[in-house]
């Protein structure tokens, strides 16, 4: 009897990306020889993404 393939995320645990530096994925992603203007430009996108939102220092004012 042949072994039935689940898909890989059935496999696989949710990792908090956040938890990786900007050198952990310069590392990982130069070491399988991505070019460093991309690894560059994956960083820049992954620091915009987990920028916090602004706060807003008067809410009175914005009304």
């Amino acid at each position: 009897m042949a072994a039935t393939k689940r898909p890989v995320h059935e496999h696989s645990s949710p990792v908090d990306v956040s938890a990786y530096t900007d050198t952990d994925i310069a590392r990982f992603f130069g070491a399988l020889g991505v070019p460093a203007d991309k690894v560059d430009a994956l960083i820049a996108e992954r620091r915009a993404e987990n920028r916090p939102p602004p706060t807003v220092s008067d809410p009175a004012s914005h009304r």
